[in-house]
């Protein structure tokens, strides 16, 4: 019958069984969702680094490192892979002709791998991949352009000027929505490019992935990353100072080299400064005896000249007067005899024969002439060849004089620059910095520490109001049911069969509330805030949902104890009294004088009703506690989900204002 009169009861007050059911369901989600967030979030953030491999240490040195150091880390048995990688931030030109800032990274072997979104990895070394947060898939395709406003050092660490986008990633080591600072401005995303898209003589870092795995943020974690940091930190300090020593020793052996250089080219300059002084002289001396020669030449030919001209003169006048004894003999041929025309024939034979060696010795003697004017002409012209070649000797000497000298400065700079290098050479710093560097790391640990946080706060006033509308609830049941209760007392049933049909209603009303809101919190909770989170992280996976059984069972038990120990109260109270009196109604409350009445003046202007409304709620104190209680334990939960926003949101404005 009692069974019976359990059904019936929950057919007839339906709506309180689904008020307690849902402030129960309500608040075992809240309490289990919230609870089981931090995990759900945890192991959906540990799968993805997992699966991408995100890096245990990076270390770094001011010195830079080799492949030397990284072959040498990787050999440690607690290493399971190390790899060298190159970094560099660098200015580019955005689509409005400004300057951007990109970090820019080697893409790694089983390290820090990448999540493409849309297109593919680079396959040669002028293509490269962006983020996914601050470019979209319109870009690939395009060109990324280095900015000319970059250092040449900055320039020269990259064989390319443009790089082109065949893809768009997100990427493990930046797993959240800032992209951090750099020297150049606002960092606005980062791009990955292959090893030879790089023009670096070494590492700027060395990323490694320890031999023992551990969930993300767990003590044994966090322990084995200790203990593997302090040997880390002496490894790489002592290949750093293997580094500095051997930097310090080649700086040396080049400056030793730059001073002999330099010391070889002044000594070499002063060789070549006699050599040429020998040159000039022996060309100046060379010149004065051509000159000499020259003339002498030219006194010989004018002499040879003057000889030729008498020469000439003497045989014109020896023509005229053979001519004129010609012409005297023709006339005188007639009246002379045959003797004085043998004797004259003879004579003018005799002037013609010696006119004729006379024009043979002018002959000749023009030929020696025209030899002295062609051999005055050729030394004319080798002695303009020489001052040419004088001429030209000095300046070909002072060309390489001056080289030799230019040359010589520069060595001098070479080895002031080398002198000064080797100043600032310093022993190096080392780093061996762990994921808790990593910004996306942190933030996710300290969010989901603030989910975990609010998840031993918040569910409380569920929890408080929870007990509170069973407590009304199941008193208001027990005050209807009075006569009912009295009337079954006196039938003959226990105080404890009576009470077990409420103890039921509450208790299976609460139990069916715990597993729907055990359901439902388990995937709703963690769904929610993972959908909000996933504003600030580029962890492109969904949710990861756990279902925590023990935490089940004590939340169970816990909102079970509450609503039977309400319900408990409730009855118990009530069944002291012995059947007769259940069965009449119950006495109204006595009234009796309350403190505003004592006040005359204030309380004879206070209206009928309200006057009625002060009567009741001092009257029944117990109603008005819980009424006060329930409703400001809903508006708590209402100014603590405020609270939460109005913290959160300036937050961004005060740290960058």
């Amino acid at each position: 019958m009692l069974l019976k009169n359990i059904i019936r009861q929950i057919r007839h007050s339906l709506g309180r069984y689904l008020a307690i059911f849902a402030i129960v369901a309500l608040g075992v989600g809240f309490f289990v969702g919230l609870r089981v967030s931090k995990d759900s979030m945890l192991q959906t953030a540990g799968n993805y680094l997992e699966e991408l491999s995100l890096y245990d240490f990076r270390l770094l040195s001011t010195l830079g490192l080799t492949s030397k150091e990284v072959e040498n880390i990787s050999q440690k048995p607690y290493v399971s892979r190390a790899v060298g990688s190159y970094s560099e931030d660098i200015l580019f030109v955005l689509p409005t002709g400004s300057n951007g800032v990109l970090h820019m990274h080697t893409i790694l072997d089983q390290i820090n791998l990448l999540d493409v979104q849309s297109g593919r990895l680079p396959q040669a070394p002028n293509e490269c991949v962006v983020d996914s947060k601050f470019f979209d898939a319109s870009m690939i395709g395009k060109q990324i352009v280095l900015s000319k406003d970059n250092k040449k050092e900055t320039l020269d660490h990259f064989c390319y000027d443009s790089y082109q986008i065949v893809g768009i990633v997100n990427s493990a080591y930046y797993t959240y929505f800032e992209r951090g600072a750099s020297s150049l401005g606002t960092v606005s995303g980062f791009a990955y490019l292959l090893e030879t898209g790089f023009s670096m003589d070494y590492y700027t870092e060395i990323f490694l992935r320890l031999d023992k795995r551990y969930p993300i943020y767990s003590k044994e974690y966090d322990d084995y990353a200790k203990e593997c940091q302090n040997k880390l930190e002496d490894v790489l300090q002592k290949a750093a100072d293997e580094r500095y020593q051997e930097l310090l020793s080649d700086a040396n052996e080049q400056i030793t080299k730059a001073q002999k250089a330099w010391q070889d080219g002044k000594d070499k300059l002063e060789q070549n400064k006699i050599e040429f002084q020998n040159k000039i002289q022996e060309a100046e001396k060379e010149l004065e005896n051509q000159k000499k020669l020259f003339e002498q030449a030219k006194v010989q030919l004018d002499q040879t000249k003057t000889t030729l001209e008498k020469g000439l003169q003497q045989y014109e006048d020896a023509c005229k007067q053979y001519q004129i004894a010609v012409q005297q003999w023709e006339e005188k041929k007639p009246y002379l005899s045959s003797q004085q025309l043998a004797q004259t024939k003879q004579l003018l034979d005799a002037q013609n024969k010696q006119l004729q060696e006379n024009k043979a010795a002018l002959d000749q003697a023009k030929g020696e002439y025209q030899k002295g004017l062609e051999s005055y002409q050729s030394g004319i012209q080798s002695l303009d060849q020489a001052n040419e070649e004088l001429l030209q000797k000095q300046t070909t000497a002072k060309k390489e004089f001056d080289q030799a000298q230019k040359q010589l400065e520069e060595k001098k700079l070479e080895l002031n620059d080398a002198e000064q290098k080797i100043g600032k050479i310093k022993p190096a710093n080392t780093f061996a910095l762990g994921r808790l560097t990593n910004v996306g790391y942190t933030s996710l640990e300290n969010d989901t520490q603030i989910v975990a946080g609010v998840s031993r706060v918040f569910p409380l006033f569920f929890f408080v109001v929870a007990s509170l509308v069973c407590i009304t609830t199941m008193t208001r049941m027990v005050d209807e049911h009075r006569v009912e209760n009295g009337t079954l007392k006196a039938l003959g049933f226990s105080d404890f069969a009576i009470s077990m049909q409420y103890l039921i209603y509450a208790s299976s009303a609460s139990v069916a509330g715990c597993i729907v809101g055990f359901l439902l919190g388990s995937r709703l909770m963690p769904l929610v805030l993972w959908k909000i989170y996933h504003i600030m992280y580029s962890i492109e996976r969904p949710i990861v949902y756990l279902l925590d059984f023990p935490l089940f069972l004590l939340c169970s038990f816990a909102f079970l104890v509450a609503t039977l120990g309400s319900t408990w109260f409730a009855v118990s109270g009530d069944l002291k009294e012995v059947a007769a009196q259940l069965i009449r109604p119950k006495a109204p409350s006595a009234g009796k004088r309350i403190f505003l009445e004592r006040i005359g003046w204030l309380w004879k202007r206070i209206r009928f009703l309200h006057k009625v409304s002060i009567r009741n709620i001092l009257r029944y104190k117990k109603r008005m506690f819980m009424m006060i209680i329930g409703v400001g334990g809903c508006t708590a939960l209402l100014l603590t989900g405020f609270g939460i926003r109005d913290s959160i949101q300036p937050i961004v404005h005060y740290q960058f204002e």
